[in-house]
C-alpha cells in the first residue's frame, strides 16, 4: 500500500514510476528495413475529424510514411520532411505514461499531430524527423507550384504542389494532401527546356523502377522567375555523386549556403505563421 502511494505521488508531481513501470529501452531504428531511418507505431489525429487512428510510421531519407499495418502493405499517407520541424506540442497537454503529443509542421502542407507512447519515444521521433528535414534544408532543394502536361487528355495543364528532396521529385494535387499523384526518380534523369507557347517548360525523361526505356514528363513553370531555382534543384538531384560521395565537388550535407527565397531553408522561419492543422 505503501508503495502504491509512493507511486501515486511520484506519477502526479514528477513523471514515470521506475518503480512500477519498466524503464522504456525503446529504440527508433529497432525496426527499420533497407531504406527507412527509423519505424514504430504512433497515433495519428485525422483531417477532418478528431478521430486518432494507430498507424505504422517510417522514416526515410525524404518522408514520414505511414501504413495500416507493421507489415507496410497499405500505405495510408506520407508527410513531406524537407522544410518541416518537428516539436512538442504546444497546444495540447501530455497525460503522463498515456500519449505523449508532438507536431510535424511545414509552411505549406500544414501541421500534422501525432501521439507517442512514451516520452521516450516522442523525443526519438521528434530527433529523427529533423535531422532529416536538416539534412535536406542542407543539400539543396524546391518545393512549390508548377504546372503537369498530361493526365486523361494529353495536352491539359494541370496544377501541382511539387517537391524536390534528395533526389525525388514528389508531385500533389494540393500542399495538404496526404498521398502524391507520383513520384519521379530523379537520379540520372534527362532535362530538356523548351518554351512551348508562353510557357516556360522542362521536359524530365526518368527511369521508371520495373520498366524498360525511360518516361517522359513535361512540368511548365508556375512562375518565371522561379525557373532559374528549378532548373538547379532538379540538375543537382539528377546528378550521380563523385566517389567521395560529393555533387560538383562540394558535399551537399556540408554545404551551408543560404538558398534563394521559395526554397527549403527559408520555410522553417515562416512556420511560426501556421494557424490551421491538417493531417
Amino acid at each position: 500500500m505503501i508503495s502504491g502511494l509512493f507511486c501515486y505521488f511520484f506519477r502526479a508531481f514528477c513523471c514515470e514510476c521506475t518503480i512500477c513501470d519498466a524503464k522504456d529501452d525503446w529504440l527508433i531504428e529497432t525496426e527499420t528495413r533497407n531504406g527507412e531511418r527509423g519505424a514504430g507505431w504512433l497515433q495519428k489525429r485525422g483531417k477532418n475529424a478528431a478521430v486518432w487512428s494507430k498507424r505504422y510510421f517510417t522514416v526515410t531519407d525524404t518522408k514520414l510514411i505511414y501504413y495500416t499495418a507493421m507489415d507496410r502493405s497499405t500505405m495510408k499517407g506520407e508527410i513531406v520532411l524537407a522544410g518541416a520541424c518537428a516539436r512538442d506540442s504546444t497546444t495540447r497537454a501530455s497525460s503522463r505514461n498515456t500519449a505523449y503529443y508532438f507536431t510535424v509542421s511545414h509552411p505549406q502542407c500544414g501541421v500534422r499531430e501525432l501521439c507517442a507512447k512514451t516520452d521516450n519515444r516522442r523525443q526519438q521521433w521528434i530527433a529523427k524527423i529533423n535531422d532529416v528535414a536538416s539534412e535536406l534544408d542542407r543539400s539543396g532543394g524546391m518545393f512549390g507550384k508548377l504546372l503537369k502536361q498530361g493526365g486523361l487528355k494529353k495536352n491539359v495543364w494541370q496544377e501541382r504542389w511539387c517537391i524536390v528532396a534528395g533526389r525525388t521529385l514528389d508531385y500533389f494535387e494540393a500542399a495538404t494532401d496526404n498521398q502524391s499523384k507520383g513520384a519521379i526518380d530523379l537520379l540520372n534523369a534527362t532535362l530538356r527546356e523548351f518554351t512551348q507557347k508562353d510557357k516556360q517548360c522542362v521536359e524530365i525523361s526518368a527511369a521508371v523502377a520495373g520498366k524498360k526505356g525511360m518516361k517522359k514528363y513535361v512540368f511548365a513553370f508556375d512562375k518565371d522567375s522561379d525557373k532559374s531555382r528549378w532548373m538547379e534543384a532538379l540538375k543537382k538531384a539528377s546528378q550521380p555523386p563523385s566517389m567521395d560521395g560529393t555533387v560538383n565537388g562540394s558535399n551537399p550535407l556540408l554545404n551551408n549556403e543560404a538558398l534563394p527565397r521559395g526554397s527549403i531553408s527559408q520555410s522553417f522561419a515562416e512556420l511560426s505563421s501556421i494557424s490551421q492543422s491538417f493531417a
